[in-house]
């Protein structure tokens, strides 16, 4: 069930929960369930799918289309590795060390090394007959299949490892933990607690006293101010569109942000808002995109061809465009 939940909430990681359990079952297999209680639960699994199932039938077949285009058409999964290796193990590790002190990668990388040195030379039976062995199947097959997943154009982001923060910074802990059984091996641990004290702080410092009207700040302050500005706007027209762009393009937030304050202002027709059809004045909200600015430029360039800029207004690192489509 724990496994049906997280498909719901966050199936970018939770798929690979499926082939864990699997290796998992097979390496304890002799401590497995009875074969009825095994069936229910495949049952009660099952039975949470529904409402994917459903809403596959009633949208024309879009997840199994969806599937059969990533596993299928694209080939996302593949074997020849050798180009995208060295790309993803920079993103593993980029993922692990931002958990445990951003930006500090040289000190956390020696920390680990000690943390996993600790464990793998422990003489402790539990260490070796349980705890290696479970975190080498919960991180390694996710890493294995995230290596082998080239489709997307090759973008994975950091939310996709959401699932596995946890067991990364849990198995980290472990190590660590060992060196507190020595008064003087202690040291290594209170090392560890300064800089990840001080680093912390100083970024929790700076992020609550930071300008909300910076040139490149995005805070749901500045989202509202954009989405009330184009709702206000917008009504002039009677009927308008939006296209977002929002680093990695997923704008679901302005998305509860229009249903939300549209619905508050102007009721069921979120003040002229239009979805399923292009009219003539449409918004182009965009925020900035240090990472990647040559997909907002690309994009940008897309909306040009598709209507000219009429007016601008910027909100902090949010900028609306209203446009007139192109006849």
């Amino acid at each position: 069930m724990l496994i049906a939940v997280s498909l719901q909430f966050e199936s970018a990681s939770a798929v690979f929960y499926l082939p864990i359990l699997f290796v998992f079952s097979i390496w304890q297999r002799q401590k497995l369930p009875k074969s009825k209680t095994i069936l229910i639960c495949i049952v009660l699994f099952l039975l949470t799918l529904i409402p994917q199932i459903i809403f596959n039938f009633r949208h024309d077949n879009l997840i199994v289309n969806s599937f059969h285009r990533v596993l299928v058409s694209e080939n996302s999964f593949r074997l020849d590795v050798a180009e995208v290796l060295l790309t993803r193990l920079d993103y593993f590790w980029q993922v692990f060390y931002s958990k445990i002190i951003p930006e500090a990668s040289v000190f956390v990388a020696i920390m680990t090394f000690l943390s996993l040195f600790s464990i793998f030379s422990s003489a402790k039976a539990p260490m070796k007959e349980k705890v290696i062995p479970l975190f080498l199947i919960f991180l390694l097959i996710p890493i294995i299949f995230y290596t082998l997943f080239q489709g997307n154009f090759g973008n994975i982001f950091d939310y996709y490892m959401s699932g596995y923060y946890l067991p990364m910074i849990l198995l980290f802990s472990i190590g660590l933990s060992e060196f507190m059984v020595n008064k003087f091996t202690k040291i290594v641990v209170l090392i560890f607690f300064m800089i990840f004290l001080h680093r912390n702080t100083t970024m929790l410092k700076s992020y609550l006293t930071s300008d909300v009207n910076g040139e490149n700040t995005i805070t749901l302050v500045n989202q509202i101010k954009a989405v009330d500005y184009i709702l206000d706007d917008g009504k002039n027209y009677g009927e308008f569109n939006v296209d977002f762009y929002v680093p990695p393009v997923i704008p679901y937030a302005y998305d509860y942000l229009f249903l939300w304050h549209g619905g508050k202002k102007c009721g069921r027709d979120i003040c002229g808002l239009v979805k399923n059809r292009e009219v003539s004045v449409f918004y182009t909200p965009h925020e900035t995109d240090n990472f990647h600015p040559e997909r907002l430029t690309e994009w940008l360039t897309k909306q040009d061809s598709a209507g000219n800029v009429v007016d601008q207004e910027s909100f902090a690192g949010i900028t609306v465009q209203r446009r007139v489509r192109n006849k």
